[in-house]
């Protein structure tokens, strides 16, 4: 004789948790929620086994089959969006690295300080191997550089980065040269010592607009 259905359906993983928030296995989230991603971006796959994660959507989270372990371990990826700025910013003069920082702002960039070429060094390395929770975090991709600066100036400071990026120490980033000159031996050495670009002051809205804005800015090499 069949046992005595209690009425009462039984719990599942894909229930709603009042406490836990929503959470749904990992054959309904195949099934209903990324299908269509899936089909499209074949690196998200998941593809598993025994294991049957619970994936909370209130993380934010996906999980995407790990390639160097078995299919039943699982990496979470979280797509919390990064908001560090791209742009760094180095002058001796905090007048003028504000006059900057406003133009940039403007522009709807937000961007770091040094005050220095050592100290500029310094704080990229430290954002090669210091980023923050999002996976989409990433090295400074705009320098504005001072030409002339004490303790390291410019053009010594643009050498060492693309000494820097062509070791693999660090990735590659667009200099821009500022300088207060426009002689064509200060735009040799801009161009000898491996900048991309070079704007004049004091340093105009207009200017930074064009410069941020340019074709290429962007693009990695």
């Amino acid at each position: 004789m069949n046992a005595k259905r209690s009425g009462k359906r039984k719990s599942t993983d894909a229930d709603i948790s009042e406490d836990d928030g929503i959470r749904i296995s990992t054959a309904e989230l195949q099934r209903n929620l990324f299908s269509s991603f899936r089909d499209r971006h074949q690196k998200y796959l998941l593809t598993v086994s025994a294991f049957d994660p619970i994936i909370d959507l209130s993380n934010l989270a996906l999980y995407r089959a790990s390639q160097s372990k078995t299919e039943d371990e699982i990496q979470i990826i979280s797509f919390t969006p990064c908001s560090c700025p791209k742009i760094l910013i180095v002058d001796d003069d905090p007048f003028n690295l504000t006059a900057l920082e406003q133009h940039l702002n403007k522009l709807n960039f937000k961007c770091d300080w040094a005050f220095n070429g050592a100290l500029a060094i310094e704080q990229i390395r430290k954002r090669q191997s210091l980023r923050c929770s999002s996976t989409k975090c990433s090295q400074y991709e705009v320098v504005f550089l001072d030409c002339n600066m004490p303790v390291m100036d410019g053009f010594e400071t643009a050498r060492f980065l693309r000494k820097m990026i062509a070791d693999g120490e660090i990735n590659d980033m667009k200099i821009i040269a500022c300088t207060a000159f426009v002689q064509q031996s200060e735009l040799d050495a801009v161009k000898e010592a491996g900048m991309d670009d070079f704007c004049t002051k004091p340093l105009t809205f207009q200017m930074v607009k064009e410069k941020v804005l340019s074709p290429g800015i962007w693009e990695k090499k």
